[in-house]
């Protein structure tokens, strides 16, 4: 068996950019995951505030008065 010191030397330079780029991939799935988790979030707030939204916008009511949407 060879000593693990020289495994190391017997790397190509096609394996060492191999690794470089499955590091570099990793890295950028973890930022699309994270990009992800955000848009969700913020898609959630939007949904929230045009509910607050529509909830304040006033309505005709049926003498022609404006009232608060809901209320």
């Amino acid at each position: 068996m060879t000593p693990r010191g020289s495994l190391d030397l017997l790397r190509t330079k096609s394996e060492f950019r191999a690794e470089r780029l499955g590091a570099a991939l990793r890295g950028l799935a973890a930022e699309l995951i994270d990009e992800r988790r955000k848009v969700a979030v913020l898609r959630r707030e939007n949904l929230q505030l045009r509910s607050q939204l529509a909830s304040l916008t006033p309505v005709s009511s049926a003498d022609g008065d404006l009232m608060p949407n809901g209320r």
